[in-house]
């Protein structure tokens, strides 16, 4: 059975398992708030999904969370159009991974130490700029809608993360950018002798997780109407995991779209039961980072039992022809 198959039925068995403990679970209200809660965390995993099989990793999502929020406020602040203020948001976020990509691509900073650098330098403009205080608030409705509106009885969050995930997954199995982000992410030295400009498309990798993640910033402040500093605190590990669960290798070159966004359900149906069991938020913290530590191991062990297997079959099948 595939990783996604096995993640498909640990969710439909930690439904059942909820929903003895809490009727309440299984309600369309419920579900459909389980959506909305869940589509920030999901815009940003859907890049960091595409990042990560290129062989990528980045930490600084949630302070460019909290800067495409603040410079929602400043946008409007300055009389800007809705669209303006977007477009300015996605682009200052674009344009913090486009720095990130530099840095891993060209000048060879491990991409640990290049995104955990850009988490503090973004987060600390931010909190300067804003004085800590919350940066703006009463955005127009037109506006909010993108946050809290619904269309048809679905929330709006939850279709814009629908039509992301569904673009990328066409990006991933359908186009050449796709083919080439596994290329480099399964060894990046090999694409380059077979003519790919891995630097290059590294970067651009990193360019649309940024944007990704300011988008993600401006659909909390449209939910909450209201540009809060601290927007996006602790999404790394929420992201990591998210993606991690639905089957993204660690090592780059391996993973699914589809995976993730099975890990960002899974990830929102366990944070909304602790909550509907009135579980403490410090146990939801130790649940989620005991999830990561699981499927990060799973990553590691699942190749090395895999080449085990082979070799034990290799050897089986030459004594076989050595007694023959």
């Amino acid at each position: 059975m595939t990783r996604q198959g096995l993640l498909v039925g640990a969710l439909a068995l930690l439904c059942v398992l909820i929903t003895i403990g809490q009727p309440r679970f299984l309600t369309l209200y419920n579900w459909l708030n389980i959506f909305q809660q869940a589509a920030a965390i999901g815009l940003v995993s859907s890049g960091v999904a595409l990042l990560m099989i290129g062989g990528g990793f980045d930490l600084s999502v949630g302070s460019v969370v909290a800067l495409g929020g603040y410079l929602v406020a400043v946008g409007f602040g300055a009389g800007l159009p809705i669209p303006l203020v977007i477009l300015l948001a996605v682009l200052a976020g674009a344009a913090v991974g486009a720095v990130n990509g530099f840095g891993v691509a060209y000048l060879r900073i491990p991409a640990l130490i290049m995104t955990l650098g850009s988490l503090y330098v973004v987060r600390g403009g931010v909190l300067f700029l804003s004085g800590g205080e919350t940066a703006g608030r009463g955005y127009p409705e037109a506006f909010t809608f993108l946050g809290k509106g619904d269309l048809a009885g679905l929330p709006v969050p939850a279709i814009i993360m629908g039509v992301a995930y569904v673009a990328l997954y066409l990006v991933h199995k359908k186009t050449r950018f796709g083919r080439y982000t596994i290329a480099v992410g399964t060894d990046a030295d090999i694409a380059r002798r077979a003519g790919i400009n891995a630097r290059f498309h590294i970067a651009k990798l990193y360019i649309l997780s940024g944007a990704l993640a300011a988008a993600a910033g401006v659909m909390l402040a449209a939910r909450l109407n209201a540009s809060t500093t601290n927007a996006g605190l602790g999404y790394e590990l929420e992201v990591i995991a998210s993606v991690v669960i639905g089957g993204t290798s660690l090592f780059g070159g391996e993973g699914t779209i589809a995976g993730t966004l099975l890990g960002v359900i899974f990830l929102a149906v366990v944070h909304n039961a602790l909550n509907l069991l009135g579980v403490s938020p410090f146990l939801q913290q130790f649940a989620i980072g005991s999830l990561l530590l699981f499927s990060a191991a799973a990553d590691i062990i699942a190749p090395l039992v895999a080449q085990r297997r082979f070799s034990l079959a290799a050897i089986g099948q030459l004594r076989r022809s050595q007694s023959g």
